[in-house]
């Protein structure tokens, strides 16, 4: 901290209080001048049935509409709306005249070098509304593509980008962006990514190392208590887990913060799916209601550190769970690697394995992925004990007329690669 001209180490208490700061809740305001004239009727339609469905309160569509405002503390008890009120509910032009930097702005791109927009669209509209209308533009064939995974003799296909991610991670930008910058929130669109930035860094005491545990404060408060209340997200604090979750189930690449910094929010989306196996390991886990129903998001983290080689990285109270439910194995020299039924995922393996032993196979498949390629004597090795240096070499002969691994050079300089 600064003292005069000088620096100086703050002491525990001193950080303490600082990373315990809170930014006001701008949210929570009155918002002078704005009346009920000013609410949206879609937008209050949609408040009610969300309502209704989340409480299970019928009445919820015929209660006045002061109870209501009240009820989620929109409304003071003089009678004076708040600016979640108009966030949430109020008219284009309310928003416009009291709150104008509350736009959203999309532009899509059809690759990454493309320096101007294709196409380009702003929404200043009440949350109620907007939530959908922007998750529909962004739901178009050109914006969100299916893509193809083998799972032979199927072809199946997923969209490059799921609703709810992408909705939890809009809700999240709205709560957590700092209204007090005029900056918009700029949704970037590509056929393979989605970029959502929000003005307004991170939180106090929030970080990339930290983003997965910390518990949330958001900057609208209020707008955050609503939006649970309504049950447009399951329980606040949430969304980040949910997210996670989500991208890894579908084996896509994790939810990208890096690019973020003191001034805004960035988080990024890639639609592509590296590995079509993982892909379906994972659905064949989401398929099996009872296994999925044991897995929290910091295990399917470790299934995908674990899937990446990243070992080091995983939850070590995940591994003995997943270790006893079968979805990965110790190994002598990852520490731990996905299960068998993972390599049977790929149509190949599937094919081979019915003429050799998978976990041969799986073996082998672990030697090459350590440094990308492999030598006989590699092989040899992580065999000991299990198989002769004549089998041994029988077998990664025999694995070279399949589909599996190919090799190159001569001799003891041959080198083996997985295809």
């Amino acid at each position: 901290m600064r003292v005069g001209e000088s620096l100086r180490e703050m002491d525990d208490a001193e950080y303490f209080s600082v990373i315990s700061e809170q930014d006001p809740d701008f949210s929570s305001r009155v918002c002078k001048g704005l009346t009920l004239n000013d609410l949206d009727a879609e937008a209050i339609e949609n408040m009610r049935r969300l309502i209704a469905d989340k409480q299970k309160r019928p009445d919820a569509t015929t209660v006045p509409l002061n109870q209501i405002l009240k009820d989620l503390l929109l409304i003071d008890d003089d009678g004076n709306l708040k600016y979640a009120t108009l966030l949430l509910l109020g008219k284009s032009e309310a928003i416009n005249r009291y709150l104008p930097q509350a736009n959203v702005v999309i532009e899509y791109r059809n690759n990454h070098s493309q320096v101007r927009y294709s196409a380009r669209q702003e929404y200043r509209l009440p949350l109620f509304i907007a939530i959908e209308k922007i998750w529909e533009y962004i739901d178009q064939p050109a914006c969100n593509p299916l893509l193809h995974v083998n799972d032979l003799p199927r072809i199946l296909d997923c969209p490059a980008f799921n609703k709810e991610t992408i909705r939890e991670a809009l809700i999240n930008a709205m709560i957590h962006r700092s209204l007090q910058m005029g900056s918009d929130i700029f949704i970037h669109l590509y056929p393979d990514m989605v970029e959502i930035s929000n003005p307004g860094g991170f939180p106090y005491g929030v970080n990339l190392g930290n983003i997965l545990t910390v518990n949330s404060s958001p900057r609208s408060r209020l707008m955050a208590e609503v939006i649970e209340k309504t049950g447009l997200i399951e329980r606040s604090g949430q969304g980040v887990d949910i997210m996670f979750t989500n991208c890894i189930k579908e084996g896509k690449p994790l939810p990208d913060y890096s690019y973020s910094d003191d001034y805004q929010v960035d988080l990024r989306f890639y639609g592509e799916i590296p590995d079509d196996a993982f892909y379906l390991f994972a659905q064949g886990i989401c398929h099996q209601q009872e296994l999925e129903s044991k897995l929290n998001a910091f295990d399917w983290l470790t299934l995908h550190y674990i899937w990446k080689g990243n070992v080091e990285a995983a939850y070590k109270d995940s591994c003995p769970k997943l270790l006893e439910m079968g979805l990965i194995i110790e190994d002598s020299y990852f520490g731990y690697v996905l299960s068998s039924r993972y390599l049977l995922y790929k149509p190949h393996v599937r094919t081979t394995s019915q003429r050799y032993d998978i976990s041969h196979i799986q073996t082998v498949y672990n030697v090459i992925r350590r440094n990308g390629e492999a030598s006989m004597s590699d092989f040899v090795e992580a065999f000991d004990s299990i198989l002769t240096q004549k089998q041994v070499r029988t077998l990664i002969e025999g694995l070279c007329k399949t589909p599996l691994i190919s090799s190159h050079g001569n001799a003891r300089a041959t080198r083996y690669h997985w295809v």
